[in-house]
Formats: structure tokens, sequence, C-alpha cells
């Protein structure tokens, strides 16, 4: 956050008008086991550099992954855009919904 804020000084511009949100993949599933399961299948992994994926990733049980969007929303983070390796499973979209809700609610 603290680049953003630089370069907005840098400009002129408050950054206070700029929605700070995220980029990422979410891997959600009953357990932390099955969430890396989803994502281990999931094919589009192998086109992000390995080391700049542990960057843009949530995984886990619902309850990991809702301490997971605290943090980032307690850091500043406003939004979420998310990717998922199984969004043709319905289950695992709700899944999604109702876990980004609790944590946001």
């Amino acid at each position: 956050m603290g680049v953003l804020d630089a370069h907005c000084e840098d400009v002129g511009r408050d950054p206070a008008e700029i929605t700070r949100t995220r980029l990422g993949t979410l891997s959600v599933a009953e357990t932390h086991e099955q969430a890396e399961r989803q994502l281990a299948a999931w094919p589009d992994r192998l086109k992000i550099d390995p080391e700049r994926l542990k960057y843009v990733l949530t995984v886990g049980d619902p309850d990991e992954v809702g301490e997971q969007i605290q943090a980032l929303v307690a850091a500043g983070i406003e939004g979420f855009v998310f990717n998922m390796p199984n969004p043709q499973d319905p289950d695992a979209v709700a899944l999604a919904g109702e876990t980004m809700s609790r944590a946001l609610g």
C-alpha cells in the first residue's frame, strides 16, 4: 500500500480516491487438503511463475480463507476479484460465495 501511496503523492493524487483491490485465485473446499487438490488439478497454474503464484493464492477451508480475507481487508484491500480452478462446479462457487460473505459480513 505504501508503494501505491507514494505513486499517488508523486502525481498529486489523493490515495483515498483509489479503491484498493486484489486480483487472485481462490480455492476453497471443506478441508484444506481438498482445496490444495483442486488447485493442483488446475492447468492454468502452470502458466504462472511459481514465485508469483504464492502471492496471488487464497487457499484453504472456509475458516482459513475467511482469515486470509480478513487479513487483506485489515491491510487496506476494499475489493476482491478471484478466478477459481473449478468455476464450472456450482457447489464450489456457492461455497466461495458463502465464505466471502461471512468474511466480509
